[in-house]
């Protein structure tokens, strides 16, 4: 596995990191999203693989156990890519309480998070489109 990395940005106790994976035959821009549950411990909670020919995403509950979801409806790089975009923007909140992390919610400034949020999105299209 290649990676490049992108951008790294921190909104309290969350942290957007973007990179660009080639991985076992497939390739594609990547979005992480960690938490500081205990301070000074980052756990990864989101990552979404906009990879060329399988994109989906993985997500870790409050308990740590991890599941991998495909992305309905998405078939491509620049699909995945939206698909994150749309994410971010309206259901991140959302998700991050219905995973148990309402104490993490709780203490983030919202405003923060979407300035972070932007900067992770435009990240990931720019590595989308520089490793076409």
């Amino acid at each position: 596995m290649s990676r490049q990395e992108g951008l790294t940005r921190d909104a309290g106790r969350l942290r957007f990191k973007t990179a660009y994976r080639v991985d076992s035959g497939d390739r594609g821009p990547v979005a992480e999203l960690n938490a500081e549950l205990i301070p000074g411990e980052w756990k990864e909670i989101f990552r979404y693989d906009c990879f060329a020919n399988s994109p989906h995403r993985h997500h870790w509950d409050a308990a740590g156990v991890e599941e991998r979801v495909e992305m309905k409806g998405v078939e491509s790089m620049d699909d995945g890519v939206a698909f994150t975009r749309k994410h971010f923007r309206t259901g991140l909140m959302s998700s991050l309480r219905s995973l148990g992390y309402e104490d993490l919610v709780d203490d983030l400034d919202s405003a923060e998070v979407a300035r972070a949020a932007e900067a992770a999105i435009s990240s990931l299209e720019s590595l989308a489109t520089e490793g076409r």
